[in-house]
């Protein structure tokens, strides 16, 4: 059993621990944010077991520019979490793959005063920064940093947020190599609620290129639903008391979950989907149907975001069984359980001491065919799998879904701030299992008694689970263990918080090193080879199509021809060169390509570099030159460059062309290949780059040898 990792924190709320699609760690501790990232490569010491830490303190602080002064309200306005609260981390969450820098993933950050924040790193020494403010789209007034209050400052209150499965727009044309980024990674979409009981539904996007520097992240805000009926949110309270009263004056909503895309479509260029937005108002569950319409407005340009969305609210039909589960207190969270395969969607609803399941087919979700009487609602105590008899009424920290595609089955499991910790297993048909314990909450049980022991408590502990998280079928789970029997005196010094790991299918510690390995691996034998002739023919196509004669598209068809030549790849690819280097020679009338055109054929791996009386001929555009002594570049490899004098540079995996500058590249952290930062070149270059750059660079935006997201340059 391996020993899990000791952090001297303690967490600031329930669902405190979070696992990114890109393997990273993120735990929510009072006014920090602690990240952990697998290093192997590293002398970590042993305390982290060879995560490394980064820290980001004060993520509760915030200018007067970002955030305006929030003064005491009158009483219909005043809201104890943004005047009284010590703004601690009240939820985070990481979005979706592709939103971030890289295609990485964005984290997003509540605090205790209702102010959600999207964050990401800088540089690759781990730097994090506040890049955006969600509360800036929800604000009527364009200046946010103004004192704010009344029912402006309600409505931009966040409460509750979600990050919507992105919309992976289909590819008409499958023939062609350029895949949008919304077919690869999706249209993102975030939802949120506010103090003002509204649900709204936001996108959120990042511009590339030139717009990068003066503008991280773009939130629209789409459509706001304002949510009625407060005479149903507490119906176990007397009616017309004057605490009934009370409570439907400060009733919020309070948890938000979006179910996966369903029925999507296309028609003439428009992409509809349907989502079930389900929500805990008060102590009661109410639902929406959102409906999403995708337009292509920019069918025939590389523009980005290329489709325009249109949202619609309305209450959902499933309202009407409402009295099947109306006499449940709701308290949350919402879990949505779906398979790809499954005929049936699942929420799990949390409630005090127990799990609501509300299962039916996907016909009725989607409204296509509302027939109530094939709604399934079920109740799942706590009990112990030993005694059914003894049930735990505690507060729900957690609850995730791990899906199984080899058998199309899908779990869920859940756990509490005491004692209490289960799974329920949900096959393809839905149907549900008895409470099982999982492996993770095994291993919470031995440390638990190990702790019993170590200080003689006679069997009075407890422990708290404070969050689990999934990641490639490993599951890591936060949790605290604490004495029962007497009054516990806690310092800072003192607090202690433990993350462990466990493979749920096996009951194992996780193989790490097994675990981040890219999805294919790469190496310089024919793979490595086979990528880089996609990239050739990528380039050679593109700029075949191009009827301007850019100087950048010409330079980078000739690194293309080039490769082609010293990687001696095929027949038609030499060939295709071989066509590019004629049309080259015909548009540069004096440049003299015969040497690489006779090279197409013969086989041979290398082309010399250039002299120094071509560096003022009109060809001089086509080669490269070495910015420090101004002396003509070889063709020898792939990978690296080398001018007359000895200058070496390396390659850009991508574009083929020498790295001269540093600072100005992005580099795989498996395979540590460099690229171009496209977005810094072209801040650098105030805007000016070639459309097939973008397109090079848009079209292959992970890493071509490994699959492996980037990172920042080494140098900065």
């Amino acid at each position: 059993m391996s020993q899990p990792i000791e952090l001297s924190i303690f967490p600031s709320c329930f669902g405190a621990i979070d696992w990114s699609p890109d393997g990273e760690i993120a735990v929510a501790a009072g006014d920090q944010v602690h990240i952990f990232t697998w290093k192997p490569s590293e002398q970590n010491n042993s305390e982290t077991n060879g995560w490394h830490a980064t820290r980001i303190p004060r993520v509760n602080a915030f200018t007067s520019d970002e955030w305006g002064v929030v003064f005491p309200q009158n009483r219909e306005d005043a809201s104890i979490g943004v005047e009284q609260s010590p703004s601690t981390v009240l939820g985070l969450t990481w979005s979706p793959s592709g939103l971030a820098r890289y295609r990485r993933s964005v984290l997003a950050i509540l605090t205790s005063n209702l102010i959600l924040s999207l964050w990401e790193p800088i540089g690759p020494n781990g730097q994090w920064i506040r890049l955006t403010i969600v509360n800036h789209a929800l604000y009527p007034s364009s200046d946010p940093s103004q004192d704010l209050g009344g029912a402006d400052l309600r409505s931009s209150n966040i409460r509750s947020f979600q990050w919507c499965t992105p919309i992976q727009v289909p590819q008409l044309n499958t023939s062609s190599s350029k895949v949008p980024p919304e077919s690869r990674w999706g249209v993102q979409l975030l939802a949120v609620t506010t103090d003002a009981n509204e649900i709204v539904l936001l996108r959120v996007h990042r511009p590339a290129g030139l717009q990068a520097s003066s503008q991280a992240y773009v939130i629209k805000k789409l459509h706001a639903h304002l949510l009625d009926g407060a005479e149903k949110q507490f119906p176990m309270v007397h009616a017309g008391s004057l605490f009934q009263k009370a409570l439907q004056s400060k009733s919020r909503i309070t948890s938000i979950s979006c179910s996966p895309w369903l029925n999507l479509s296309n028609f003439a260029n428009v992409y509809s989907a349907t989502t079930v937005i389900a929500v805990v108002y008060g102590s009661q569950l109410r639902f929406l149907q959102a409906k999403i319409g995708l337009m292509d407005t920019y069918p025939h340009e590389e523009m980005t975001p290329r489709h325009e969305v249109m949202v619609d609210f309305k209450d959902h039909e499933i309202t009407k069984a409402s009295q099947n589960w109306d006499s449940h207190r709701i308290s949350g969270p919402l879990k949505w359980l779906h398979t790809g395969q499954s005929e049936k969607a699942t929420l799990s609803v949390g409630t005090l001491g127990s799990i609501l399941t509300i299962s039916c087919p996907l016909s009725i979700w989607d409204c296509s065919n509302p027939n109530m009487d094939e709604i399934d609602v079920a109740e799942w105590p706590f009990s112990d799998e030993t005694d059914q008899n003894t049930h735990h009424m505690q507060p729900i920290s957690s609850l995730i879904n791990m899906d199984n595609e080899d058998n199309a089955t899908s779990t869920l499991h859940l756990g509490t701030a005491g004692r209490f910790g289960g799974a329920i297993d949900i096959s393809e048909s839905g149907d549900l299992s008895n409470w099982h314990v999982p492996q993770w909450k095994k291993q919470v049980t031995r440390y638990e008694e190990g702790y019993d022991l170590d200080r003689d408590l006679g069997g009075h502990t407890v422990t708290r689970i404070w969050g689990l998280s999934a990641h490639r079928g490993l599951i890591a789970f936060l949790f605290t263990m604490h004495p029962t029997n007497m009054i516990e005196y806690r310092m800072i010094s003192t607090e202690k918080t433990f993350l462990g790991f466990i493979d749920e299918t096996t009951g194992k510690p996780p193989d790490y090193h097994a675990l981040f390995l890219p999805s294919s691996e790469g190496n310089e034998g024919n793979s490595a080879r086979e990528q880089r002739a996609k990239v050739i023919s990528f380039i050679l196509s593109t700029t075949e199509q191009e009827s301007d004669a850019d100087p950048e598209n010409q330079k980078l068809s000739y690194a293309a021809v080039c490769c082609a030549i010293v990687d001696k790849h095929s027949e038609s690819i030499r060939a295709q060169a071989q066509r590019c280097l004629e049309r080259l020679s015909s548009s540069n009338a004096e440049a003299d390509l015969s040497e690489e055109i006779s090279k197409c054929n013969d086989g041979s791996s290398t082309i010399s570099a250039r002299k120094s009386n071509d560096r003022t001929g009109p060809g001089s555009r086509l080669y490269e030159w070495c910015e420090i002594c101004d002396a003509g570049i070889s063709w020898e490899s792939p990978r690296e460059a080398q001018c007359e004098n000895g200058h070496l540079f390396v390659r850009c995996g991508l574009s083929l062309l020498a790295i001269q500058e540093p600072g100005m590249s992005k580099f795989c952290p498996f395979c540590r290949t460099e690229y171009f930062d496209e977005d810094l070149l072209a801040r650098t270059r105030g805007g000016d780059v070639s459309e097939t750059f973008v397109q090079l660079f848009e079209a292959f935006d992970t890493c071509i040898y490994c699959n492996r997201k980037f990172q920042a340059s080494i140098q900065g």
